[in-house]
């Protein structure tokens, strides 16, 4: 009988290194360093699969910004991620968008539920720290 009778695991196979957690984005955080590090962070996640481990990334006022956008939890990535963009890489710009919201009419072709739209997604760029 052979004097280790224990079977060991690969050595490898017994070292798994520290996945980091992600710090939830916040509307005043910059976006583009934090959407580099969210990809990075989500690279294996299924694409069908993105907004359902995006949105727990979004802290409260982030994510209720995002919802607000209409943009479906389930879309994929070359729908969230401009989203997301669109929502905060230019959050600096929010005296440039209350302006517009003030100046915003709505067009004749214009559906109310698409001016609502509108305005909330201005909205939520001119207030960018503000919660529902």
């Amino acid at each position: 009988m052979d004097g280790d009778t224990n079977q060991t695991k690969p050595r490898t196979a017994l070292f798994r290194p520290a996945v980091p957690t992600l710090k939830a984005f916040s509307p005043g955080d910059d976006f583009t360093l934090w959407a580099v590090r969210a990809k990075t962070h989500l690279q294996d996640t299924p694409p069908e699969h993105l907004g359902r481990y995006l949105l727990p990334l979004l802290d409260d006022d982030a994510a209720r910004q995002f919802l607000a956008t209409g943009v479906p939890i389930l879309s994929g990535p070359d729908i969230i991620w401009p989203a997301l963009e669109e929502l905060f890489a230019r959050y600096e710009l929010a005296p440039a968008f209350l302006e517009n919201v003030l100046e915003r009419r709505q067009h004749l072709a214009e559906s109310v539920d698409e001016y609502e739209a509108c305005l909330r997604a201005l909205a939520t760029k001119a207030y960018p720290k503000a919660s529902k």
